[in-house]
Protein backbone atom coordinates (compact mmCIF):
# COMPACT_ATOMS: atom_id res chain seq x y z
CA UNK A 1 0.00 0.00 0.00
CA UNK A 2 1.30 3.46 -0.93
CA UNK A 3 1.60 5.97 2.05
CA UNK A 4 1.49 9.90 1.77
CA UNK A 5 5.11 11.94 1.88
CA UNK A 6 4.76 13.51 5.80
CA UNK A 7 6.29 16.26 4.14
CA UNK A 8 4.42 17.25 0.90
CA UNK A 9 2.39 20.05 2.97
CA UNK A 10 5.55 21.56 2.96
CA UNK A 11 5.82 22.03 -1.11
CA UNK A 12 6.20 25.25 -2.15
CA UNK A 13 3.36 25.25 -4.66
CA UNK A 14 0.78 24.07 -1.69
CA UNK A 15 2.19 27.64 0.56
CA UNK A 16 -0.16 30.67 -0.15
CA UNK A 17 1.79 33.26 1.02
CA UNK A 18 2.52 34.35 -2.51
CA UNK A 19 2.28 37.46 -4.70
CA UNK A 20 0.51 37.22 -8.14
CA UNK A 21 3.79 37.56 -9.80
CA UNK A 22 5.42 35.12 -7.72
CA UNK A 23 2.94 32.73 -8.05
CA UNK A 24 3.11 32.96 -11.58
CA UNK A 25 6.81 32.56 -11.47
CA UNK A 26 6.73 29.38 -9.80
CA UNK A 27 3.97 28.32 -12.69
CA UNK A 28 6.81 28.75 -15.00
CA UNK A 29 9.38 27.08 -12.98
CA UNK A 30 7.29 24.13 -11.96
CA UNK A 31 6.76 23.36 -15.62
CA UNK A 32 9.63 23.21 -16.87
CA UNK A 33 10.39 20.43 -14.01
CA UNK A 34 7.19 18.59 -15.07
CA UNK A 35 7.75 18.21 -18.58
CA UNK A 36 10.63 16.07 -17.51
CA UNK A 37 8.11 13.67 -16.49
CA UNK A 38 6.22 13.27 -19.44
CA UNK A 39 7.49 9.78 -20.26
CA UNK A 40 6.63 8.10 -16.90
CA UNK A 41 2.76 8.91 -17.80
CA UNK A 42 0.23 6.58 -15.86
CA UNK A 43 -0.76 3.62 -17.31
CA UNK A 44 -4.58 2.62 -17.60
CA UNK A 45 -4.33 -1.29 -16.09
CA UNK A 46 -2.38 0.96 -13.07
CA UNK A 47 -5.25 2.60 -11.92
CA UNK A 48 -7.80 0.69 -8.63
CA UNK A 49 -8.42 4.07 -6.35
CA UNK A 50 -9.50 7.01 -8.10
CA UNK A 51 -10.20 10.55 -5.84
CA UNK A 52 -12.62 13.04 -6.76
CA UNK A 53 -11.61 16.47 -5.45
CA UNK A 54 -13.76 19.73 -4.75
CA UNK A 55 -14.95 22.93 -2.37
CA UNK A 56 -17.24 24.54 -1.35
CA UNK A 57 -17.94 28.03 -0.01
CA UNK A 58 -20.31 30.09 2.09
CA UNK A 59 -22.74 31.94 -0.18
CA UNK A 60 -20.68 35.28 0.56
CA UNK A 61 -18.27 37.78 -1.59
CA UNK A 62 -15.02 36.76 -1.42
CA UNK A 63 -14.99 33.92 0.93
CA UNK A 64 -11.84 33.41 3.42
CA UNK A 65 -12.52 29.70 3.75
CA UNK A 66 -14.01 26.60 2.42
CA UNK A 67 -14.93 22.92 2.69
CA UNK A 68 -12.92 20.20 0.83
CA UNK A 69 -13.96 16.65 0.50
CA UNK A 70 -11.93 14.04 -0.87
CA UNK A 71 -13.44 10.68 -2.41
CA UNK A 72 -11.84 7.43 -3.14
CA UNK A 73 -13.57 5.34 -5.99
CA UNK A 74 -12.84 1.77 -6.70
CA UNK A 75 -12.31 0.68 -10.02
CA UNK A 76 -13.49 -3.13 -9.39
CA UNK A 77 -16.23 -2.18 -7.32
CA UNK A 78 -17.41 0.84 -9.39
CA UNK A 79 -18.19 3.25 -6.14
CA UNK A 80 -17.37 5.19 -4.12
CA UNK A 81 -15.65 3.72 -0.94
CA UNK A 82 -14.26 6.37 1.50
CA UNK A 83 -14.77 10.24 1.72
CA UNK A 84 -12.80 12.92 3.89
CA UNK A 85 -13.13 16.59 4.56
CA UNK A 86 -11.26 19.66 5.66
CA UNK A 87 -12.08 23.24 6.56
CA UNK A 88 -9.92 25.28 6.48
CA UNK A 89 -8.88 28.83 5.51
CA UNK A 90 -8.14 30.58 1.74
CA UNK A 91 -5.27 33.26 2.55
CA UNK A 92 -4.74 33.32 -1.48
CA UNK A 93 -7.24 35.23 -2.87
CA UNK A 94 -9.28 34.38 -6.11
CA UNK A 95 -7.19 35.00 -9.34
CA UNK A 96 -8.15 33.49 -12.52
CA UNK A 97 -5.43 31.24 -13.68
CA UNK A 98 -4.08 30.63 -9.77
CA UNK A 99 -6.72 28.57 -8.78
CA UNK A 100 -4.13 26.15 -7.49
CA UNK A 101 -2.59 28.70 -4.84
CA UNK A 102 -5.95 29.38 -3.23
CA UNK A 103 -7.22 25.98 -3.22
CA UNK A 104 -4.74 23.38 -3.60
CA UNK A 105 -3.63 22.73 0.24
CA UNK A 106 -7.21 22.63 1.34
CA UNK A 107 -7.93 19.79 -1.52
CA UNK A 108 -4.53 18.19 0.08
CA UNK A 109 -5.41 18.36 3.70
CA UNK A 110 -8.96 16.41 2.42
CA UNK A 111 -6.68 13.85 0.86
CA UNK A 112 -4.56 13.51 3.77
CA UNK A 113 -7.84 12.09 5.52
CA UNK A 114 -8.69 8.83 3.32
CA UNK A 115 -7.21 5.46 4.28
CA UNK A 116 -5.22 5.05 0.91
CA UNK A 117 -3.22 6.93 -1.07
CA UNK A 118 -5.31 7.21 -5.02
CA UNK A 119 -3.23 6.18 -8.08
CA UNK A 120 -5.02 9.36 -9.60
CA UNK A 121 -7.14 12.27 -8.36
CA UNK A 122 -9.86 13.66 -10.91
CA UNK A 123 -10.02 17.75 -10.17
CA UNK A 124 -13.07 19.65 -10.67
CA UNK A 125 -10.83 22.21 -12.50
CA UNK A 126 -8.39 22.44 -15.53
CA UNK A 127 -5.03 20.71 -16.63
CA UNK A 128 -3.08 21.77 -19.37
CA UNK A 129 -5.58 24.25 -20.80
CA UNK A 130 -4.77 27.12 -19.04
CA UNK A 131 -2.82 30.23 -20.15
CA UNK A 132 0.16 28.85 -18.68
CA UNK A 133 -0.54 25.19 -18.84
CA UNK A 134 -0.92 25.30 -15.43
CA UNK A 135 -3.84 24.69 -14.45
CA UNK A 136 -5.00 23.75 -10.76
CA UNK A 137 -4.98 19.84 -11.87
CA UNK A 138 -1.36 19.82 -12.57
CA UNK A 139 -0.63 22.39 -9.77
CA UNK A 140 -1.44 19.42 -7.46
CA UNK A 141 -0.65 16.59 -9.26
CA UNK A 142 3.05 17.93 -9.23
CA UNK A 143 3.16 18.92 -5.37
CA UNK A 144 1.65 15.90 -4.28
CA UNK A 145 3.43 13.49 -7.54
CA UNK A 146 -0.13 11.75 -8.13
CA UNK A 147 -1.44 11.56 -12.08
CA UNK A 148 -4.01 14.02 -11.99
CA UNK A 149 -6.96 14.84 -14.47
CA UNK A 150 -8.57 18.23 -15.30
CA UNK A 151 -12.69 18.26 -15.38
CA UNK A 152 -14.41 21.82 -15.32
CA UNK A 153 -17.69 22.63 -15.45
CA UNK A 154 -17.42 25.62 -18.01
CA UNK A 155 -14.93 27.08 -20.75
CA UNK A 156 -11.76 28.93 -19.80
CA UNK A 157 -9.34 29.39 -22.73
CA UNK A 158 -9.49 28.24 -26.02
CA UNK A 159 -12.01 27.80 -28.84
CA UNK A 160 -15.05 25.18 -28.80
CA UNK A 161 -17.69 24.84 -30.55
CA UNK A 162 -19.03 22.90 -27.85
CA UNK A 163 -22.47 24.78 -27.92
CA UNK A 164 -23.12 23.17 -31.28
CA UNK A 165 -22.84 19.35 -30.25
CA UNK A 166 -25.36 16.78 -29.54
CA UNK A 167 -26.06 16.55 -25.71
CA UNK A 168 -25.49 12.60 -26.13
CA UNK A 169 -23.45 10.71 -23.50
CA UNK A 170 -19.57 10.22 -25.40
CA UNK A 171 -19.74 12.72 -27.56
CA UNK A 172 -17.36 15.13 -27.53
CA UNK A 173 -15.16 18.15 -29.49
CA UNK A 174 -11.69 19.33 -29.12
CA UNK A 175 -10.77 22.47 -27.34
CA UNK A 176 -8.12 23.92 -29.59
CA UNK A 177 -5.24 26.63 -28.32
CA UNK A 178 -3.08 27.96 -31.26
CA UNK A 179 -4.58 25.12 -33.66
CA UNK A 180 -3.64 22.97 -31.56
CA UNK A 181 -5.82 20.22 -29.60
CA UNK A 182 -5.30 20.38 -25.71
CA UNK A 183 -8.27 19.14 -24.55
CA UNK A 184 -12.12 18.21 -25.18
CA UNK A 185 -15.53 19.41 -24.57
CA UNK A 186 -17.46 15.85 -23.61
CA UNK A 187 -21.05 14.92 -22.23
CA UNK A 188 -20.84 12.06 -20.01
CA UNK A 189 -24.57 12.05 -19.91
CA UNK A 190 -27.17 12.57 -21.97
CA UNK A 191 -29.86 15.72 -22.71
CA UNK A 192 -27.09 18.03 -20.30
CA UNK A 193 -24.09 20.28 -21.01
CA UNK A 194 -20.73 18.81 -21.41
CA UNK A 195 -17.91 19.26 -19.36
CA UNK A 196 -14.34 20.48 -20.19
CA UNK A 197 -11.33 17.81 -19.78
CA UNK A 198 -7.86 18.17 -20.43
CA UNK A 199 -5.19 16.20 -18.76
CA UNK A 200 -3.21 16.53 -15.83
CA UNK A 201 0.04 15.57 -14.43
CA UNK A 202 1.27 12.82 -15.79
CA UNK A 203 -1.58 11.64 -17.51
CA UNK A 204 -2.55 12.20 -21.30
CA UNK A 205 -6.23 13.18 -22.97
CA UNK A 206 -6.68 9.44 -24.17
CA UNK A 207 -7.01 8.26 -20.63
CA UNK A 208 -8.64 11.29 -19.54
CA UNK A 209 -11.53 10.26 -21.31
CA UNK A 210 -11.42 7.02 -20.38
CA UNK A 211 -11.34 7.27 -17.01
CA UNK A 212 -14.18 10.41 -16.62
CA UNK A 213 -16.30 8.23 -18.47
CA UNK A 214 -15.94 4.79 -17.15
CA UNK A 215 -16.27 7.15 -13.22
CA UNK A 216 -19.72 8.93 -14.53
CA UNK A 217 -22.76 7.26 -13.63
CA UNK A 218 -26.25 8.84 -13.84
CA UNK A 219 -24.51 12.57 -13.22
CA UNK A 220 -23.00 15.71 -15.18
CA UNK A 221 -19.61 14.82 -13.68
CA UNK A 222 -17.72 11.88 -12.73
CA UNK A 223 -18.68 10.37 -9.24
CA UNK A 224 -15.95 10.98 -7.39
CA UNK A 225 -15.81 15.11 -7.84
CA UNK A 226 -20.21 14.59 -7.87
CA UNK A 227 -19.89 13.16 -4.55
CA UNK A 228 -16.76 15.34 -3.21
CA UNK A 229 -19.33 18.37 -4.31
CA UNK A 230 -21.91 17.60 -2.72
CA UNK A 231 -20.62 16.46 0.77
CA UNK A 232 -18.91 19.53 0.75
CA UNK A 233 -21.67 21.56 0.38
CA UNK A 234 -23.81 19.33 2.45
CA UNK A 235 -21.05 20.39 5.62
CA UNK A 236 -21.04 24.16 4.73
CA UNK A 237 -24.62 24.53 4.92
CA UNK A 238 -24.34 23.27 8.64
CA UNK A 239 -21.53 25.79 9.12
CA UNK A 240 -23.44 28.74 8.11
Amino acid sequence: MKEWNPKCLKHPLLQNHYSEKEAIQLQQIWKKKCLKNNNQLIKYNDIILVAGVDISFPKIKDPIWGIACATLWNQNKKKIIYSATHKGELPFKYIPGLLGFREARLITQALLNLPEVPDIILCDGYGIVHPREFGEAIHLGIALNIPTIGIAKKMFIGECNWKDMAQKKGNKIPIMINREIKGYAICLKNNVHPVFISSGYLTDIDLALKISLETTLNNKQPEPIFQADQISRKLIQEYT
